[in-house]
Formats: structure tokens, sequence, C-alpha cells
């Protein structure tokens, strides 16, 4: 790919496209530097093109007096053409251009003026302390001398094009203009999808912070003073220096001192799902003298926790045939929300990959699902982790869509590198069949995948009334602890649950019995519309099937189907296409607590934060990570946080609760404004104008009484259905009161004089998981007993919402009590109405 590729000119206006349309066909770059015109986009400049191909040259009858575009364009056809499906892969970065020096030094050359003039440029300058009557003097100066050296370095360049050899004249500027570092940084935009526009003004701005930071100002009337060096004498604008310190990011690995002073050993051990890569790499982690275990969600850190403390992780065969001994050790456990310290002085420690510490020296490090640091939102985390743990041995774990990622990194470190390939221990296929819509055919050590809590409540409905068998779920909303208590359910022979219905979170983190994966669709809602499930998500979910060493029979093939006929097709496809290679690691800014002390004080978390954003400079194989959900947040502390610390605004910026939910931005608004005003925080205060407390309240009466009490089945009925009939949904409420629970420990962990109520949120927290593991068996209680009661099932009408097909007993419960099709059964209120009407015609 040329540059031309990447910024289409066209050879009669020279206008510069920063957006290629997928129908335009590039042409070669201009000539002379006179005809190159400012950079606009295609979309502001253009009118939009539906369908539509250029006409003939020349003017007919019919046509208008005024040329068309493609008549003034003449060498270009503006022709939309129809592109093939592709899966979306966010983490895969577009290839970057290849681009020559003389046309490097044009781009700069052409841009600096642009950049000069706009009006964002002095908001931005004043932002850095400068004031306002030097901005403009310093701005014309350093066009001139942006334009100076720049002409020096064409004319070198030019020279060596003409066999003079080209002697560079400008001291220091090749660190500042090269081709090189352009060439990087238009990498990093790419791989980000930002314009080239944005990756010029980043580095113009750059090398301007540098050059400002040794300038006096000048007086009217006088010529500029020459430049001072910083060091015999200072210049009123050296901060910019620092300022722009904190923007270079081209070199991540040196932020990790302690990690540069040791050479390790990067073992990677990569394969597909239910390989043995994890395992092989937490054999080596129990052996060790001292290591530490990296995971992505807590459920894994908890589980490597409880099998090291437990003895569970067992070392290979002895060579002579005998079984491996148990590699039983002490480990702790730090994860975003607790701790749990078995020993002081324990030598392992299982976490969360986002508190992993990098001062602390170990011998062995396992880093799982690697691939994640091309997570555009969670990613920086792993690249952190990769970059920054003192280690002798780094085990890390993932697919192989990122080895040579980390390959090179680890060139780059000067570590050694050694790779672990493994294949699949169970083998998996395709199955010759959907569903065919009937979920008669589900059988036991199924699990159905759906992508929505309302459609896995039906579907465990429709599954149980069809076919008699009882279904566990799991799904993102659930504490990671009930999650576990479902899996546990699922995985027990003799509990009485004998299939899963769960959403994508069964992807990573849990160990399930599952004979075989099927797929209600292979379509996701993102917030805004449905979207096609990536390659890597349906290897990854599909994957679950035939889990070695959970079956009696390790030899038998998992298997993976689709609900309807028509999907079957796409997934067979997407199991045998190679997913793409992950080309960059993503890097979280976390330069904003240094950034705002070197700004104009007052200055909002919000604007420091589009600043990282839009002038952090980065080398390949690197990108700035960005979270799609920054807005929500950014609004959110731009409404409710006062007079905090820089620490403090980046603790909020980073609280892990979901603030599009109503309810859920209201609790956290009010524990955050008791954060600013208070310092003291009270967390039964957050949940004030919320229904979460009272939901517990009342649940927690009716559970109480509905265990000491013996019941009836009669009166057990009844105690179910005024549980059920309440006028909020429960679980939604009980959830929501869960997230923010934790977001509270979240912030005790990091602040804990404001946040003093550790203990008693643990309890809450404790208690929400029991109350929610208590709903969840009582609805499957009550649908299981009405089962039995209604005895004879129809099966053959088809549903209108694409569930498939419903049961004789729905029809009749929709005609009793008046609901149409589609209720969401993850409603608590609508299930009891369902119940408690169907009981009484």
């Amino acid at each position: 790919m040329n540059l031309t590729r990447a910024l289409p000119i066209c050879n009669s206006c020279r206008s510069t496209f920063l957006r290629l349309p997928s129908h335009h066909v590039p042409l070669s770059f201009p000539g002379p530097l006179r005809t190159l015109t400012p950079l606009r986009s295609v979309s502001s400049s253009a009118p939009k093109l539906r369908n539509r191909v250029a006409p003939k040259k020349g003017l007919t009858k019919s046509s208008p007096k005024t040329p068309s575009r493609s008549d003034k364009h003449s060498n270009v056809t503006h022709r939309r053409e129809r592109q093939p499906f592709r899966h979306a892969e966010p983490s895969v970065a577009r290839q970057p251009p290849d681009i020559r020096p003389l046309e490097t030094y044009r781009l700069f050359m052409a841009h600096v003026p642009v950049w000069v003039r706009n009006p964002t440029t002095k908001k931005k300058i004043e932002l850095f302390g400068v004031k306002s009557n030097h901005i403009g003097d310093l701005l014309s100066r350093y066009e001139r001398f942006a334009k100076d050296e720049i002409s020096a370095l064409i004319k070198a360049e030019q020279g060596k094009q003409n066999g003079g050899g080209g002697k560079l004249e400008v001291a220091s500027n090749e660190d500042h203009w090269s081709s090189t570092l352009l060439q990087a940084q238009l990498t990093a935009s790419f791989s980000s999808n930002l314009s080239l526009k944005d990756a010029l003004e980043k580095l113009i701005t750059f090398r301007f912070l540098d050059w400002a930071s040794h300038q006096l100002p000048s007086k009217p009337g006088q010529p500029p003073p020459p430049p001072v060096d910083n060091i015999v004498s200072f210049s009123p604008f050296s901060h910019l220096a620092e300022i722009r310190k904190i923007f270079d990011l081209r070199r991540p690995m040196d932020n990790f001192i302690e990690a540069r002073s040791v050479r390790r050993k990067i073992i990677m051990h990569v394969g597909p799902t239910n390989s043995g890569k994890t395992y092989n790499a937490l054999v080596a982690l129990a052996r060790a003298k001292t290591g530490i275990y990296a995971g992505p969600l807590r459920l894994l850190a908890h589980e490597v926790w409880e099998r090291l403390n437990k003895g569970l992780i067992v070392a290979p065969p002895n060579p002579d045939g005998t079984p491996g001994k148990s590699l039983k050790r002490e480990c702790n456990m730090r994860t975003g929300e607790e701790s749990r310290i078995v020993s002081p002085t324990a030598p392992l420690l299982s976490a969360t990959v986002e508190m992993v510490s990098y001062t602390e020296k170990y011998d062995v490090a396992v880093i799982d699902e690697i691939q994640m640091l091309g997570d555009p939102a969670r990613g920086g985390a792993w690249t952190n982790a990769l970059l920054g743990i003192r280690a002798n041995e780094l085990h890390v774990c993932g697919e192989t869509t990122v080895v040579d990622l980390v390959k090179s990194i680890a060139a780059d470190l000067g570590d050694e590198f050694e790779l672990h390939e493994y294949k699949r221990l169970t083998p998996l296929e395709v199955s010759k069949s959907s569903l065919n819509g009937d979920w008669k055919s589900v059988r036991k050590g199924d699990c159905v995948v759906a992508f929505s809590r309302s459609n896995i409540f039906a579907i465990k409905r429709l599954i149980e009334s069809s076919t008699g068998l009882r279904c566990a779920v799991v799904y993102g909303g659930l504490p990671p602890e009930v999650r576990s208590e479902q899996a546990a359910l699922f995985n027990d022979p003799d509990s009485g649950y004998d299939v899963m219905v769960a959403s994508d979170a069964i992807g990573m983190g849990l160990n399930l019995k599952i004979k075989r994966v099927i797929f209600h669709t292979l379509e996701k809602f993102n917030g805004v519309n449905n979207i096609s499930l990536s390659v890597s998500a349906i290897k990854q979910i599909g994957g679950r099937a035939g889990r070695f060493g959970l079956h009696e029979d390790n030899t038998s093939a998992g298997q993976v189907t689709t609900f309807r006929p028509l999907d079957l097709a796409k997934l067979r496809r997407s199991m045998l296409v190679n997913t793409p290679n992950i080309t960059r690691a993503n890097v979280e800014p976390s330069q904003h607590i240094n950034l705002k002390s070197l700004l104009v004080k007052g200055t909002p978390f919000p604007v420091i934060h589009r600043l990282v954003n839009q002038l952090t400079v980065l080398n390949r194989p690197y990108a700035l990570s960005h979270d799609p959900d920054i807005e929500h947040n950014l609004s959110f502390m731009k409404q409710n946080t006062r007079n905090l610390l820089p620490e403090e605004d980046y603790l909020v910026y980073r609280l892990p609760v979901p603030l599009k939910d109503s309810y859920i931005r209201l609790a956290a608004a009010n524990m955050v404004r008791q954060f600013s005003n208070n310092v003291s925080v009270d967390l039964f205060k957050s949940f004030d104008g919320t229904p979460f407390l009272s939901t517990l309240e009342r649940i927690r009466a009716i559970r109480q009484d509905f265990q000491e009490k013996n019941w009836t089945q009669r009166k057990k009925q009844a105690v179910a259905n005024d549980l059920l009939s309440m006028d909020s949904n429960a679980l939604w409420a009980l959830e929501s009161c869960h997230r923010i629970s934790s977001a509270y420990l979240w912030m005790a962990n990091r602040s804990p004089p404001a946040f003093y109520q550790y203990d008693r949120a643990l309890e809450t927290k404790t208690e929400l998981e029991e109350t929610l593991q208590f709903c969840l068996d009582l609805i499957a209680e009550l649908l299981a007993d009405k089962r039995r009661k209604r005895g004879q099932v129809r099966s053959n009408a088809p549903q209108p919402d694409g569930l498939g097909e419903k049961p004789k007993d729905e029809y009749f419960w929709e005609e009793a009590s008046g609901v149409g099709d589609g209720i969401d059964l993850s409603r608590s209120e609508e299930i009891l109405e369902l119940l408690s009407k169907g009981a009484k015609a």
C-alpha cells in the first residue's frame, strides 16, 4: 500500500481527501509544492453520491450546463461498489501507508500554515499556560522556523535523489521532522482510525512545544531574541518541554524502569480454546519460588487462587508413567473489589491484570488471554503487564493471532522469546444440521447462547416447557459469584440442571461441561444496532464445547450448531476461517495527573483527557486505547465532580459502572458528589432516588420468612407470588445494586479514608449474591412445578419473535392474562402475572 492510497489527490485540482471513499480511484502525488492545497475532507466539499456512475465526457441535451463532478475530475469514476461481507475485527489495525521522504516534508510544509491559523491551536496553547499576548508572536515565529527547517530537509532529500549527497544543514531537526517519525505516526493514527490531518497536527504541536520551550518573548519593533538552552538561562516557556515529554509515548516501555533492569525470558503458549496452554503456564507458576497470575476476570483470578490453595493443579505424568503430584501452594488474591489474604508470606498472588504490581520481583509471572492487548477499551492493561512485569520468566497465554506482535515487542525490549504451540485436546466439529427452530431438539449437556437477558429467560422457559430439562442461566449482568454458582449447578450431574442458557459471558472464565454449543443467533446488539459476531468471538464461544477433562469420554468431539438453519453456513465458515492477526498493542494514557499540574489552574478533567487523546505521540506497533463509552464518562464527570485532586479525578474517570443506565448513573452520581463535597462517602446514601434498596429489603423479608417457616406447597406458591409481583424489575434492581456495591469496594481499595464502609459494602455485596441466587432458584422451581402440572406440551406453532416454538400452556396464559407475545421474562413481576392469572383461570 503506498501513500496515494492513504492520501488520494486529484491531478486536476490537487485537492487532498482525508478519507478515501470506496469508489475513489487514487492518483499520483502532486509534483510542485505550490500546487498543493490545504487538506479538506471529502464529506465537507463534495455532494453525497448514491449508486451513481460518472457520465460520459461532454454535455448532452439533457445534461446541466454546469460541469458535473465527474467532468471536473475527469480521471475519477464516482461509483459506489458493493463490498463483500467481512466480520468486524476491531483489534486489527489497517495497513500503514508506504510514504516517501520528499512527500513527507511536503505534507508538513503544506499543513504548518493551516495549523498556525487554526483557532483551536490558540486555545490549546492558552491551556498550556502561555499568555495570550505572546501566542500570536510565537506562532508567527514558529511558522517561519518550521518552513526554513523543512525547506532544508527538502533540499537535502533532493540532493540525495540527484546523487549529490544532500548533506543536512539544520541541527537536530531530523528527530522531529524525519520521514521515519511521520511514518510511525501515520501507522499509529491508522491503527486508531484517525485521519491524516490529526496525525499531522499531533506532530506539528509536538515540535512546537519543544521549540517554544527555548524561546524568549520578543519586544515590539525589535527582532526576536536568539533561543536559550534552558540550562544556563531559562525561557518563560520552559514548562512546555515538560508538557511535550508527557505527550511522548513513543517508547512506553521506558515507563517501567524496574522491568528494564531484568533480562526476561518470555515464554508464549498459544493455541485454540481447550488446548492446555494455560494449564502448562500454571504448572510453571505452581513450581516457582515466587510468582503472580494476571487474568482478565475476577472469576479467573478466583479460580486460579482456589486451585493453587487446594492443590487442584496437578503436574504432568512422570517419565515412568506414574501420575504427577499435586502442586498445592499458598496463594493470595487481589482484584479491583477485594483482597483475600491466605498468609502474609504467601509466595504466589492471583490478580486481575489491572491490579498487577510493577515494582515487585517475581520468578514466574503468567499473563492470561494476551490477545486482549488489542482490545480498544481494556488493552492498555495487557500492554502494561507485558512491558512492565518484573519477572525472570514471563509466560503469556493466548491466541496465535498475536504471536508476531508479542515477538516483535520482545525483540524491542531485548528479552528472550520462546514459542510453545498447542493443538486442541478434544476434537470440535460443526453439526451437520441445526435445531431447525425446534426447542425439543435440545438435549442434556447443551448450552444455548443468546445475547440479551430477556431472550435468555424466555429461552429457558421454552426449553423447560418443551423438553422437561431444567436450565441454569449465566449472563453478564449477574455477579461473578452467582455465575460460578450457576456453572456449578450445571456441572453437577445430580443437581437436576441439565442445560445451560447463557450469553457470551461463558466465552471466558468458566469451566463448563458443555457437550454442544447452540447459537440462538450470530448477531449481537451493540447499543446502537445489531452487528455480526466476530470470527474470534464465534471461535471462543464455540470452543467451550467438549472441554478436556470435564467429561467421562475425552475422545468424543464437542459440537457446535445453530438454532436456525440459515445461520449454520455462516457458522461453518467462521469456524474454518483464520482470524486476522492482531497488529497493534493498545496503550492506555495515564498522564492526566502530571499534565493537570502544568496546565492553567482549574482546567477540567474532560478537557485534559481530550488533550491527552489528541496530542499523545506513539510509534508502531502501539496505539491509544479508546473506551467507546468515554463520552458518557466525561459528561458524567463534568456534571458531578468538583474540587477533586488530579488523582481523585482519574479514579472517578475509571469508575467501573455502566453509566448508560439511568438509575446506575444516579447512584454513581450520588456517590461521586459525596466524594466531592463531604470527603466521606456513605454507601446507602448513594442509593437515594433508586429502587435498589427497597427491592433488596422486600426480598430480604420474604426470603427470611420463606426460610424460617415450614410452608405448605400452596403457601409456598403464595409467598413466591408475592415476591415476584413487585412493581419493579427485581433481578435488574438486585444486579444494579450489586454493581454499585462493587464500585464502592473498588473505590475503597484506592481511597480508603473517604470510602470507609468497606466491611459493610462487602456484606451487602455478599447478601445481594445470595439473594440473586435465591430468586433464580425460585423462578426455576415455580416453572418446574407448573410444567409438571400442565402435562403435555404443544410445540408445533411458530413464535413471531423468533425464539422458536411455543408450548401449549404459553398460549393459554397469554389468553388468560391478556399479555401479548414477546414479553421479557427477566422481569419477575411479569412472571408472577402469568403464573397467578393462569392459576386463577
